[in-house]
């Protein structure tokens, strides 16, 4: 989490978490957190029954996408931050942040075979991995942002034990 340093007491004190009520902030009230990813001391990402919020320097800016923001669904279940991208899997699809550019992608019903995402992971080459109810689905972000399927599709139909993924390394 890095350092927080005092130049004129020349004293440097490791970052800490803070904790903070939900009601201390409202748009946490009667929502329920699924998981947080962070890209740095400064920028994390909530899952969340009612959509993504960002925590940007603390708690001294929340934002938060949901549907008609660039999210296929409310209902997020996890959040992956890598690189340039934000990925949030939800119950619908995947809404994928572009951080550079702040321009949401979907991958949604026409991509994948099942749209109830439950785990995401990124490769270093873009490549997105995305484990729904209904088996392990392989995509790749292009160079122009949009998203290509990889014709690698993992169900019980192809050898897995089960097609309900839930975590994805």
């Amino acid at each position: 989490l890095g350092q927080i340093c005092d130049e004129e007491q020349r004293v440097c004190l490791p970052r800490r978490w803070s904790v903070t009520r939900s009601s201390d902030l409202p748009v946490l009230q009667e929502i329920e957190l699924r998981g947080i990813t962070a890209k740095d001391d400064e920028n994390a990402w909530l899952a969340s029954s009612n959509g993504v919020i960002r925590v940007k320097g603390g708690l001294r800016a929340l934002n938060r996408a949901a549907t008609g923001n660039g999210l296929p669904s409310d209902d997020v279940r996890v959040v992956v931050v890598d690189g340039d991208y934000l990925l949030a899997g939800t119950a619908a699809g995947v809404g994928i942040l572009n951080l550079a550019t702040d321009e949401w992608t979907q991958i949604n019903a026409d991509q994948i075979g099942n749209v109830s995402v439950r785990a995401l992971a990124m490769g270093p080459d873009r490549t997105i991995w995305i484990g729904t109810d209904g088996g392990l689905f392989r995509r790749a972000i292009m160079d122009d942002g949009s998203v290509a399927d990889s014709g690698q599709d993992l169900t019980v139909a192809t050898g897995l034990l089960d097609n309900r993924i839930n975590d994805v390394l």
